[in-house]
Order: C-alpha cells, then sequence, then structure tokens
C-alpha cells in the first residue's frame, strides 16, 4: 500500500484524516509514524475547519507543542494536501511555499 493517511468520513461529514486520531500508519515497515501522538489528534474538526479562528488556534498548536511539525509540512506539500492545517500551515500558505520552492534562485 502506498504512504500516508487514509481519509475516512468522521462524524458530522467531515473528511478527517485517521493521523489526526493518532492511528497507526498506513505503509510497510513503519516509514509514516511521525503523525502518532500528535498534539493534533482527535482534532480534525479544528485542523479543517474553514474558520479563520479556527485556523489560527490550529496553526499555533502546531507552532507551539508539535515536534512532527516539519514532517507534517512536508507530507502535505508532497501530496498536494489543499486543505486543513498541515505542519502550522494554511492551504493558502503552503501553496506559498509551493511555489516559493519552485521558483529558481535569482
Amino acid at each position: 500500500m502506498g504512504g500516508g493517511p487514509i481519509k475516512r468520513a468522521a462524524p458530522g461529514g467531515i473528511d478527517d484524516l485517521l493521523c489526526l486520531n493518532g492511528f497507526a500508519m498506513n505503509g510497510a515497515g513503519g516509514e509514516e509514524i511521525w503523525w502518532l501522538d500528535t498534539p493534533c489528534s482527535g482534532k480534525g474538526e479544528l485542523f479543517f475547519s474553514q474558520h479563520p479562528r479556527d485556523i489560527e488556534q490550529a496553526r499555533l498548536i502546531c507552532h507551539s507543542s508539535c515536534l512532527s511539525r516539519e514532517q507534517c509540512l512536508q507530507y502535505a506539500l508532497d501530496h498536494h494536501e489543499q486543505t486543513g492545517v498541515w505542519g502550522g500551515e494554511s492551504g493558502r500558505s503552503r501553496r506559498r511555499i509551493a511555489r516559493l520552492r519552485r521558483k529558481p534562485p535569482a
């Protein structure tokens, strides 16, 4: 199977990620275990909300207490995640980061 979180329909119709609920990784060899026991665990409604206050709160949680922030951000960039806060960055800021990384140095 491919690496990365498996999506499932969460209560309330929100697409929640298993990684946000502390489930084990997807993929052989355990390469994705960075998302176990993260501060976002069980907070899918907050981390996938479109409300600016929720987005800011999710970003604050990531930046203040997550030891997996870099891996999470890289996962989101590698997999072109469009929604949710990943690695402390919103979809908009991740798109900006991706553009800057693609831009050749001046």
